[in-house]
């Protein structure tokens, strides 16, 4: 064995560093963000067409791009 090396067997003196590490994420939850922000996206649209921003914001971020679609497609509302 060369000097210096460590044999396979060795006991390990420390922990892994906290960097080796993976958490365990689901793919279900990396499009959450993305979502998210059409929800907002859809709310700003709506705002300046004149409609309720909550509403478009859920709305929005239940149905993801087709949300943004009606949002976008939705005429402006004049409040006089």
């Amino acid at each position: 064995m060369p000097m210096g090396a460590i044999p396979a067997n060795a006991p390990t003196r420390f922990a892994a560093p906290l960097s080796c590490y993976r958490f365990p994420m689901h793919k279900e939850w990396l499009g959450l963000p993305i979502w998210l922000v059409l929800g907002v996206v859809g709310a700003w649209i709506a705002t300046s067409k004149g409609r309720g921003g909550c509403f478009w914001f859920t709305l929005c971020a239940l149905l993801g791009p087709l949300g943004l679609v009606l949002a976008a497609v939705a005429p402006r509302v004049d409040r006089g």
